[in-house]
């Protein structure tokens, strides 16, 4: 009988024990999971925005959408919720013209503002805008050193002559940035400002190659980010249009709605010039005088020009056609940028591009313009 009761025994202590087992296991499961939602990360604004009580705000994204809506309360909201990647985002106060610009990541965000800020806010515990305050402060340096909004409001009603020293100013304020920018970037490979910024200024690289060692410099942590990745696409597409490669064919219609195929025209070429332009681009029609003179010089040598467009309205276009007397092949689709598949098939980055083609559709030159589009044609066809 002893020997029973001891074994009926140690069968409900097993059994115990294997329900304590269990009931800690989950525990420690339940915690575990608890935890995992704990440290997951995530983003919380808190805000605050002087002069107003109550309201509706929002807070989205142009390239998400919607990403949340909140109540003010006494001039106070809290923003909760989880991002992929960080994002620029617009809190909107609804009813009011207020908005204000802010890069969303998953940290702990203080935001102040005033409801007649001007779209302007204190903006703190952002590692990504406490590094765009940073570099806003490198641009506005350059800003006042070439006093740019008191320059940009003279040019209309400025002379000619004036016009002129206007626009080499803003070309040296332009290539000033352009350092500024280049050097945030060198400087901070890790940051995911880096990328957008690259994004601003990938038309600005010479070739591809130096358009490689760019992205090259970014910190692997980056890889992923939607804006590295839609630079590295860029990359691809750029690089099948480099210096040597042969130029993609196309067909489109001419100012008389005729298909023009660029093969053909090539055909008839020792070399070709492909002008991208638009009617409302500045440097474009600063620069065809330029190249009229190219066409007027070279044309009886063998060099041939196809003006693309990328306008979107006819009447514009040809306009500026006869205006600017661009008396070569002149092409256009009417297409928004977007949609452009000439922009799509030749990576325009910028409206003011060119190409140069030797007889075999190579392409032989990018972006020459000015005296050094004569000299290389001078050249070619001495």
């Amino acid at each position: 009988m002893a020997i029973h009761f001891c074994y009926k025994q140690i069968i409900k202590i097993k059994e115990y024990s294997m329900k304590h087992l269990i009931l800690i296991t989950f525990t420690i499961f339940t915690f575990a999971s608890c935890q995992q939602q704990i440290n997951e990360p995530s983003y919380k604004i808190t805000g605050t925005i002087a002069g107003i009580e109550n309201g509706t705000i929002i807070l989205q994204s142009k390239s998400i959408g919607l990403v949340d809506t909140a109540f003010v309360d006494n001039g106070k909201f809290v923003f909760e919720g989880k991002v992929d990647e960080p994002v620029a985002c617009v809190i909107d106060l609804t009813g009011t013209s207020e908005k204000w610009s802010i890069y969303l990541e998953n940290s702990a965000i203080s935001f102040n503002a005033d409801i007649n800020s001007a779209g302007k806010a204190v903006i703190g515990g952002s590692k990504l805008e406490s590094e765009k305050q940073k570099y806003d402060s490198l641009l506005k340096i350059i800003d006042i050193k070439y006093d740019v909004e008191a320059i940009d409001a003279e040019y209309e009603s400025a002379s000619e002559k004036r016009k002129e020293e206007i626009l080499q100013i803003f070309d040296l304020y332009d290539k000033e940035q352009l350092v500024q920018k280049r050097q945030f970037i060198k400087e901070h490979p890790a940051s995911y400002l880096s990328p957008i910024i690259l994004w601003d200024i990938d038309w600005s690289f010479n070739t591809v190659h130096e358009f490689d060692e760019c992205i090259s410099h970014l910190d692997s942590s980056l890889n992923g980010f939607s804006y590295l990745e839609g630079i590295k696409e860029i990359f691809e597409k750029l690089r099948k249009v480099e210096i040597g490669r042969i130029a993609p064919d196309f067909i489109m219609n001419d100012t008389e709605n005729n298909a023009i195929t660029m093969s053909l025209i090539l055909k008839d070429s020792k070399y070709l010039f492909i002008d991208f332009w638009a009617s409302g681009c500045g440097p474009c029609r600063k620069e065809n005088p330029n190249i009229a003179k190219a066409y007027n010089r070279f044309h009886d040598k063998g060099l041939n020009i196809i003006g693309i467009s990328t306008d979107t309205k006819k009447e514009n276009w040809l306009n500026a056609i006869e205006k600017d007397g661009l008396i070569w092949t002149n092409l256009c689709n009417f297409k928004k940028w977007k949609d452009n598949e000439i922009v799509q098939l030749y990576a325009l980055r910028q409206q003011s591009e060119n190409v140069l083609l030797d007889n075999t559709g190579m392409i032989i030159a990018k972006n020459i313009k000015g005296e050094e589009l004569q000299g290389k044609l001078m050249e070619l066809l001495k």
